[in-house]
C-alpha cells in the first residue's frame, strides 16, 4: 500500500469508506511539500482545496499583519480546509507551516467528480466533515467559556 493511501485511510475524513473508494480518492490526491513559514491558506482569500496533514506542524493564524495563533495542527492525518469545500466564502484564517510539512491536497472539482462516481462516499465524507466541525465548535465554546471566566475574575 502506498503512503498516500495509508495517509488517507488513517484520516477521520474517510470513516465508512471502502478500500476501493479510498484508493479512488488517493488517485485525485496531490502531495504538497511546505517549507518553513510557507502559507497554505491565506486569511481573506478563497481556495478550492481540502487538505490532509501528512506530517509536520501547521499554525492557524488571524490578522496577517500582526499574527495571532488560534490553534496548532500537528496530528498526522488530520483534515482541514473543509470550509472551502462546503462554502464559497473567503478563508477566515491563515494556515502556515512551522518547519517543513507535508499535506495531501484535493481540489474541489476533483472531489465533485469523485462524488459523482461514488455518491454514497459523498454522504460519508460530508458526515465526517460535520463531525469534525462539531468537535471544533465544542472546542471553541470551551475556550470562549474559559476566556469569559478569566475576564470576569480579572475585571
Amino acid at each position: 500500500m502506498n503512503s498516500i493511501v495509508e495517509t488517507i485511510k488513517a484520516s477521520s475524513l474517510v470513516v465508512g469508506l471502502t478500500d476501493e473508494k479510498i484508493e479512488a480518492l488517493a488517485e485525485i490526491a496531490r502531495p504538497v511539500e511546505l517549507q518553513d513559514q510557507q502559507l497554505i491558506t491565506e486569511e481573506g482569500t478563497q481556495s478550492n482545496y481540502l487538505y490532509i496533514l501528512k506530517k509536520g506542524t501547521l499554525t492557524v493564524e488571524k490578522n496577517p499583519s500582526d499574527p495571532f495563533i488560534l490553534n496548532t495542527l500537528e496530528q498526522p492525518n488530520l483534515f482541514f480546509g473543509e470550509m472551502a469545500i462546503i462554502e464559497a466564502g473567503a478563508h477566515s484564517a491563515s494556515i502556515r507551516s512551522q518547519g517543513k510539512s507535508e499535506v495531501l491536497s484535493f481540489h474541489k472539482k476533483d472531489l465533485v467528480s469523485f462524488f459523482l462516481s461514488y455518491p454514497d462516499a459523498q454522504m460519508a465524507i460530508i458526515l465526517n466533515m460535520a463531525r469534525q466541525l462539531s468537535m471544533r465548535l465544542r472546542d471553541a465554546d470551551e475556550r470562549f467559556v474559559k476566556l469569559a471566566k478569566s475576564v470576569r475574575q480579572n475585571g
